[in-house]
């Protein structure tokens, strides 16, 4: 069996991992909320950020009052987003709970505990290296 941390078997579970994060997006996209309030009078769709792709007003909300009738149309409004945002979560918890995503984001965190491969220089030689390229070539410094 193959070390799951290796390079090429990462890129195969990243990959795999896009390809659900994909659907994950397409499936939220798709998400909508309904409500009603006012014993039907008003009727909402939201999509799944909260925006109102729809809003209904039966015969009878027309003889609500103006108030009656904002406060009808905020609560649901409010609930469609409720409906919404709960449809939203569970969507995108089905993504996050697969096993898939699960063993890759697992395998991607001990990759990446992994020691670098190249050692980072100490300060002398990394200011060193870097006087090399501030001096001219008498050697006199090219600063200040």
């Amino acid at each position: 069996m193959t070390n799951p941390a290796e390079p090429d078997d990462l890129e195969a579970q990243v990959a795999e991992i896009r390809r659900l994060a994909q659907q994950a997006q397409e499936t939220v996209a798709r998400v909508r909320g309904q409500a009603n309030a006012a014993n039907g009078a008003v009727a909402a769709t939201v999509d799944a950020r909260g925006r109102v792709d729809d809003l209904r007003l039966s015969p009878q909300a027309l003889r609500m009052t103006a108030d009656d009738l904002a406060s009808a149309i905020a609560d649901c409004i409010r609930g469609a987003q409720d409906q919404a945002a709960e449809s939203a979560r569970t969507a995108t918890q089905a993504f996050a709970d697969r096993s898939e995503i699960r063993g890759a984001l697992a395998a991607m965190d001990e990759f990446a505990a992994e020691p670098a491969a190249t050692a980072v220089p100490d300060r002398q030689e990394d200011d060193d290296y870097f006087d090399e390229f501030t001096r001219d070539p008498l050697g006199r410094s090219r600063e200040g």
